[in-house]
C-alpha cells in the first residue's frame, strides 16, 4: 500500500531595526553647568560693531554642559524608523546646547569675576589703589596713522599684562565720557570735534576693563570651558566711555593691532543697550543672560553678557564667538541618519543662523552660494586685517520663508509657540513639508504624484530660546533603510512512500535565499513555529547592502507518528538581540 506525507512549510519576513546610541541625555534645564575639558585656538578678529540688532536671542535658562556627544553623532547609524530619526535628531539638539552652554558658562564666569575684582578693589585702602594703579587716561597714545583716517581721535594702550585696548569716541547721546557733539555715527576729521573728555570717567571705565587681565592668565580657564575651535575670541566691551579690550590675545606688537579703524559709537549691543544701559539701573547678575547675534564671518555667531561693578551697575559686556563653520565639519554638515540628512537652524521669524550645505541645496536651489544666504545685503564685513570700504555690522541672513516652492511656515508657528512645548529638553517635535521631486535628492522612491513628502524633527534650544533647529530627510530614505527579500515564499514537500517506509529515514532538504535590499547591515533570524520537523542552517547572520545568504531547510520525518500533512511557518526576521538589526 501506498501512503502520502507532506509538509508544508510558509514562510514569513519581517524587517525591523532598533539603534544603540552612546549619547547621554542632558540633565534638566536648571540643573548646574559643569567643567568641561578643551582647547582652542584662539585668534584675534576685530569684535563686529552695529547700530540696529537684526538676528538676536537672548540667551535662556542653563543646561549641563556635556562630553563625547560630537564624536558619538560622527559615528551615528543609520535611522530606519521614524521613532529611531527622532531619537538621533535630539542627539544633535543636545551637542548644540552643549556647545551654546559653553559660551554662556565662560560667560557666567568672567562677568561674575569682574564684579567680583571690583568689590575687592574698593575694599582696599587709598594709598593701595595709588601704589596699584591699573590703567589710567594718561597712558593712552593716538592711534597711528598706518590706520588710516578712520581712526582719528582713537586712542589705544597695552594693558600691564601685554592685551591691547582701544578708547573711541562716540556720540554724546550714548556717552559723553570721551565724545562729539550730535547723534550720528561719523569719522572724525580733526581733533577738535571731540568736546567731551571727562578724564575721571575715562579713568573707570580704563580702570574696570584691565581688573580682570591684569589680575590672572584666563588661557587656563579656556582649556576648561571651550571645545577645540568652537568657542573663541573673548573680549570686554566697555559703554561709557567706549572701549574695546581683547582678553586672550597678546601680540607682542604694544598694542597698535587693536587699531583698526573701528566705527566711532558706543560698543555695547543694541540689545544689551536698550534693556541694561541706556537708564543707568542696577541690576543683579543672576537675572542676566547672554545676548546672541549674527558675527561678522559667515556662519559664525556672538554672545555677550552685561559686566556689573561693586554697586550692580552696567559697566560693559564680555563677549565671544561660537564658530558653526566648526560645527559643520565636525558634524552638523554630515548628519548621516539617512543619506540625505539635512539641519538649518532658524530664529523665530526663520531668519538663518546656519544651514547645512544640503539643506540650502532643497530649500534654495543648486545654484545660491553662502554668500546669498548669510549676506543678503551684500555688504562687505570689516576684520582687523582688512577694517576699510566695509561694514563692521554683523552679518543679515536670507529667512528660510524666501524659499520659493517649500513651506515651512506651519513648521516655525509650531516650533516658536511656547505653549506647544517645543524645547528640545523636552524631546523633538516632528512636522512634514513637501518638496517638488526635481529639487530632491533622496536615494530612492522618492516621487509621488510629482512631489516628495519629508519629516522634519524641530524643536527649540534650552539655552538660546529664540533660535530652533530643524532636521529633515525624506520618507522614502527612511522607509527603505531596512528591507530584504526571500525566495521561494513557500515549500512544499509531497512524499508517497511505502506503508512500511521508517520515518526516521524521510527526508528532504531545501534552500531559501536572503537578499539583504536595503541599504543598512542587517543582522537576520531564522526559526520555526513549530520546527519539530525542520533544521535549519545557518538560523543567524549578517547580511551587508545587497549581499545574501544562502539558508539550508532539512525537513524529516522523525517526530511524525504516522502518515499525513504537517505545516509550519519559517520566520525570517531581524535579530533584535544585535546592535543594529
Amino acid at each position: 500500500m501506498c501512503m502520502t506525507i507532506l509538509w508544508a512549510i510558509t514562510i514569513t519576513t519581517v524587517a525591523s531595526c532598533i539603534l544603540l546610541s552612546t549619547a547621554v541625555r542632558p540633565e534638566a534645564a536648571d540643573g548646574k553647568a559643569a567643567k568641561r575639558s578643551g582647547q582652542t585656538v584662539l585668534q584675534s578678529d576685530m569684535l563686529q560693531q552695529h547700530d540696529e540688532p537684526d538676528v538676536v536671542a537672548r540667551g535662556g535658562s542653563y543646561v549641563p554642559s556635556c562630553e563625547q556627544l560630537m564624536e558619538s553623532l560622527g559615528h551615528q547609524q543609520e535611522a530606519c524608523t521614524m521613532d529611531e530619526f527622532l531619537e538621533a535628531a535630539l542627539a544633535a539638539t543636545w551637542e548644540l546646547d552643549c556647545q551654546f552652554q559653553k559660551a554662556h558658562t565662560a560667560l557666567e564666569l568672567l562677568t561674575n569675576r569682574f564684579q567680583q575684582r571690583a568689590i575687592a578693589w574698593q575694599r582696599q585702602s587709598e594709598q593701595f589703589k595709588s601704589m596699584n594703579a591699573l590703567a589710567t587716561y594718561s597712558q593712552l597714545k593716538p592711534c597711528p596713522n598706518t590706520c588710516g583716517s578712520s581712526c582719528l581721535g582713537q586712542m589705544y594702550m597695552e594693558t600691564a599684562d601685554g592685551r591691547g585696548l582701544v578708547m573711541l569716541p562716540q556720540p554724546k547721546a550714548t556717552g559723553a565720557a570721551y565724545a562729539y557733539d550730535g547723534t550720528d555715527v561719523r569719522v572724525l576729521t580733526d581733533g577738535s570735534e571731540i568736546t567731551s573728555v571727562v578724564p575721571d570717567r575715562i579713568n573707570r571705565g580704563l580702570w574696570y576693563a584691565s581688573l580682570v587681565g591684569h589680575l590672572e592668565n584666563y588661557s587656563q580657564t579656556e582649556k576648561y570651558y571651550f571645545s577645540n575651535g568652537i568657542q573663541s575670541q573673548l573680549r570686554y566691551r566697555g559703554n561709557d566711555p567706549a572701549i574695546l579690550a581683547e582678553l586672550d590675545t597678546f601680540d607682542g606688537k604694544d598694542g597698535q593691532s587693536i587699531c583698526a579703524g573701528a566705527p566711532n559709537k558706543n560698543v555695547i549691543d543694541p540689545g544689551n543697550y536698550k534693556q541694561f544701559f541706556s537708564n543707568g539701573s542696577t541690576l543683579k547678575s543672576d537675572e542676566l543672560r547672554p545676548y546672541w547675534t549674527m558675527g561678522t564671518q559667515l556662519r559664525t555667531v556672538v554672545a555677550s553678557k552685561v559686566a556689573l561693578d561693586h554697586e550692580h551697575k552696567p559697566m560693559g559686556t564680555v563677549s565671544l564667538n561660537v564658530d558653526f563653520a566648526v560645527l559643520g565639519r565636525k558634524f552638523l554638515d554630515k548628519l548621516s541618519y539617512t543619506p540625505n540628512t539635512y539641519a538649518v537652524i532658524v530664529e523665530r521669524l526663520g531668519r538663518i543662523i546656519v544651514i547645512s550645505p544640503l539643506a540650502k541645496m532643497l530649500i534654495f536651489g543648486r545654484d545660491v552660494k553662502d554668500e546669498n544666504v548669510y549676506n543678503s545685503d551684500g555688504k562687505r564685513r570689516c576684520s582687523k586685517g582688512s577694517p576699510h570700504n566695509c561694514t563692521w555690522e554683523p552679518l543679515k541672513p536670507i529667512s528660510i520663508l524666501q524659499a520659493a516652492e517649500v513651506d515651512f511656515s506651519a513648521v516655525l508657528q509650531e516650533m516658536f509657540n511656547k505653549s506647544a512645548g517645543t524645547s528640545c529638553s523636552q524631546g523633538m517635535h516632528n512636522g512634514k513639508v513637501v518638496f517638488p521631486s526635481h529639487n530632491d535628492t533622496c536615494s530612492s522612491r522618492c516621487s509621488d504624484n510629482g512631489s516628495t513628502t519629508h519629516l522634519l524633527s524641530f524643536c527649540v534650544f534650552s539655552s538660546v530660546p529664540e533660535w530652533g533647529l530643524i532636521i529633515g530627510t525624506s520618507y522614502a530614505d527612511i522607509t527603505g533603510a531596512a528591507s530584504m527579500e526571500v525566495t521561494p515564499k513557500k515549500v512544499m514537500v509531497d512524499y508517497t512512500v511505502q506503508e512500511s517506509a521508517e520515518f526516521e529515514k524521510l527526508q528532504d532538504k531545501r534552500q531559501i535565499i536572503i537578499t539583504n535590499t536595503g541599504r543598512i547591515p542587517f543582522p537576520f533570524l531564522v526559526d520555526m513555529s513549530h520546527g519539530d520537523f525542520v533544521e535549519i542552517e545557518p538560523q543567524r547572520g549578517l547580511l551587508e547592502h545587497n549581499q545574501s545568504a544562502v539558508i539550508s531547510v532539512m525537513v524529516h520525518a522523525r517526530s511524525a507518528k504516522t502518515f499525513g500533512k504537517y505545516s509550519g511557518v519559517l520566520h525570517v526576521r531581524a535579530n533584535l538581540l544585535e546592535s543594529r538589526g
